[in-house]
């Protein structure tokens, strides 16, 4: 028969208890000697965790079962801990049922000892068990201890107790021991409500007539908890409900042509000018997420929720804030699990290319899932791009502030090129001086990640080039390159240094166009920040991508003419690098609609350059205007890269590594240790090696 609705808790905790009870007289039989007990308690613990690890992925929809399991180990451990400080009563003592009364006990040892009779006799010990013990009724009993000292009994003050044992009346008198522990079983709902447990100060010990007084019946302990349950609810409630995040016209428009695809080719080429004006206004001044612009129909697999992770997007701003985010095993499995789906699919795995957000707490997130990735995928190159937007590089507000953020740099840093093959660090304080070709707003991310994007996507243009022989020439490409190859040219050459510096030209110059800006060497500017200005290194190592460029009269310039023009360009120069790789594609970087507007006038709808001599407060141009563009970028490994990587090891010696320092406590609030803040100032220093030989030199005397 089911139980009542009101029920439902006191008989979970009814299941709770005869579970805890089962399991403890399987771990601790009479005859096991303290060794076993603690061995087999052992055990069990060990058992209800790995149950417990598992529940957890489910404890929204399981939330009264993670607790009861969570209640039941506890309980395990305190009897683990009672049994290795060699209590005098032994653990399931504490579960077996109560005698009924001497003359009961009187007539069980009378009884002989016959299979038959012996088995009926457990069977009615069985049956009599929850009539041997209730449970004490939420509320105020008055309670009265008996102490037998020469026949007197002295009663001690009324207490509060509740959810505890107690004998019926015509029992033998009970007291819980001091060290036993407390076993009740109560949800929070239910602990919220009701007194405590008594301890063993206030257990009660009564004759038959007193305690039968006291006692209430289970019908009308039921009805007292569900009356409190109603109390509880017939309370003020406050629902609130997070407006969800309108759609701007720009998603709207791409969900009305997938329920309507044919109207959309059917539309007047007027209307539909008039409609696109709309959506790039929208787009200009609506856009906040990146889910604002994106028309990408992603796998279920590729997006993953980081559970535990719900809080204030402006406090999720430095590596201590989400070290703990992954750190349950669960979650860094999902992410591994993520992965390998997408692994199996490729029948070969030139590399893997990781790009992260490591201006907040996302770089603790990225450290922990490239560490997992290094252990699983070992002989797999990892490239590593470090992208940041103007709007990261704010002002602090006060001195804490500043060693926070100058140590957050430090470890990550640190920590993120622990567990990649290639660094790339991308994201200027600011780009609205990048070039007089562009007109780029810092205060919005939507025109920064355009940036970032184009970039990256011309650097892996060599990635997706068809493989040709070493003496053959393709007249449609040229310098394939896979993301290891890449790797060895600019890490294991020269220097090896595995931290570049990013160059962009965006867009490139015409091949016919060797005057001032638009040269091929001077229309490069920098991505990455806190690097040297100097551009001579005799050392240094380059790889170069030109795709898209525009010869004479505005057409696509041949791969012959692209090769010709760079090397002419490269001998020019006064210090000439080291190793130069150039890949070549004749295809440009299209410009679709949710592109920004971030194109000056003087760009024409290939890209080519028109003129800078176009008056200022002019309206930019974006996807409307503009088709497509030249795109050149550039990895070199030099010494420019020396003031970024410096700076964050000063930061890291200076504030972090000196005893009683705001740093050094910060970074243990983070969870570092001395000896792993050394390691990883130790790994800063062994990066700059490669550029002071003196170094080496010096460690090697010591």
């Amino acid at each position: 028969m089911m139980a009542r609705k009101e029920d439902h808790h006191h008989h979970l905790r009814a299941l709770a208890a005869r579970a805890v009870t089962d399991s403890l007289r399987a771990a601790a039989p009479r005859d096991a000697t303290a060794a076993e007990r603690a061995a087999r308690f052992e055990d069990c613990v060990r058992s209800l965790e790995a149950e417990k690890a598992k529940m957890e992925v489910f404890r929204r929809e399981l939330p009264i079962s993670v607790h009861l399991v969570a209640d039941v180990i506890e309980w395990l451990k305190e009897e683990l801990a009672q049994h290795r400080r060699a209590a005098p009563a032994p653990a399931p003592e504490l579960f077996a049922p109560v005698a009924a009364a001497a003359p009961a006990a009187a007539k069980r040892k009378a009884a002989p000892e016959g299979g038959a009779i012996k088995a009926e006799a457990d069977a009615n010990d069985k049956r009599s068990w929850m009539s041997s013990a209730q449970l004490w009724s939420c509320g105020s009993h008055a309670d009265s201890t008996a102490t037998a000292n020469g026949g007197a009994a002295a009663a001690k003050p009324a207490r509060k107790v509740s959810d505890a044992f107690m004998p019926l009346s015509g029992l033998p008198t009970l007291a819980r021991s001091s060290d036993d522990p407390d076993l009740t079983l109560s949800s929070p709902a239910i602990d919220a409500a009701c007194p405590a447990a008594p301890s063993a100060t206030s257990s009660a010990v009564t004759d038959g007539g007193a305690a039968a007084q006291r006692q209430l019946r289970p019908q009308q302990h039921h009805q007292q908890q569900a009356q409190q349950r109603k109390a509880r609810r017939s309370g003020n409630v406050t629902k609130s409900v997070a407006k969800p995040h309108e759609r701007n016209l720009f998603l709207q428009s791409l969900s009305e042509e997938e329920q309507n695809p044919s109207s959309s080719n059917d539309r007047n080429n007027a209307k539909k000018s008039v409609e696109d004006k709309d959506l790039v206004e929208s787009l200009e001044n609506e856009v906040k997420f990146w889910s604002d612009y994106s028309k990408v129909q992603y796998h279920p697999q590729s997006l993953c929720e980081l559970y535990g992770s719900w809080t204030d997007f402006d406090r999720f701003d430095n590596y201590g804030t989400a070290r703990e985010v992954v750190s349950e095993w669960s979650q860094m499995e999902e992410l591994n699990e993520r992965l390998r789906f997408f692994v199996e699919e490729c029948d070969h795995i030139q590399g893997i290319q990781f790009i992260v957000d490591d201006s907040g707490g996302f770089s603790s997130v990225a450290a922990q899932y490239l560490e997992s990735i290094a252990d699983d995928y070992t002989n797999t190159p990892v490239l590593l791009y470090c992208v940041r937007d103007p709007i990261s590089h704010g002002s602090s507000r006060n001195q804490r502030e500043t060693i926070i953020r100058s140590l957050h740099d430090a470890v990550s840093f640190s920590k993120l090129s622990s567990f990649c093959n290639l660094m790339v660090p991308m994201g200027l304080p600011s780009l609205s001086y990048l070039s007089p070709l562009l007109s780029i707003k810092d205060e919005k991310c939507f025109h920064s990640s355009a940036i970032c994007a184009a970039t990256i996507h011309s650097l892996s243009v060599p990635f997706r080039l068809q493989h040709v022989g070493p003496a053959s020439d393709s007249a449609h490409s040229s310098g394939n390159l896979d993301i290891g190859e890449l790797v060895h040219v600019l890490s294991d050459q020269g220097r090896q240094n595995m931290v570049t510096a990013l160059d962009v030209a965006m867009p490139a110059p015409s091949l016919t166009d060797r005057k001032g800006l638009r040269t091929i060497q001077r229309s490069l500017c920098s991505l990455t920040p806190e690097i040297s200005d100097e551009n001579e290194d005799p050392y240094a190592v380059e790889s170069m991508v030109f795709h898209g460029a525009l010869g004479s009269g505005g057409q696509r310039a041949s791969i012959s003419q692209v090769k010709d023009f760079v090397c002419s360009a490269l001998e020019g120069r006064e210090t000439k690098p080291k190793f130069s790789h150039l890949s070549v594609s004749p295809c440009p970087l299209p410009v679709p609609l949710p592109f920004p507007s971030i194109f000056s006038s003087s760009i024409g709808q290939h890209g080519e350059i028109l003129s800078n001599d176009l008056p200022e407060g002019t309206r930019s141009k974006g996807s409307l205007d503009v088709v497509s563009i030249p795109m050149a970028a550039r990895l070199r490994s030099s010494n420019a890269i020396v003031p970024f990587i410096e700076r964050r090891s000063a930061s890291l010696q200076k504030l972090g590594m000196s005893r009683g320092t705001l740093g050094s406590q910060v970074l243990r609030d983070w969870g570092f240790g001395k000896e792993e803040v050394e390691d990883m100032g130790e790994h800063l220093a062994k990066m700059l090696r490669p550029f002071y030989p003196e170094m080496d030199l010096s460690s090697d005397s010591d």
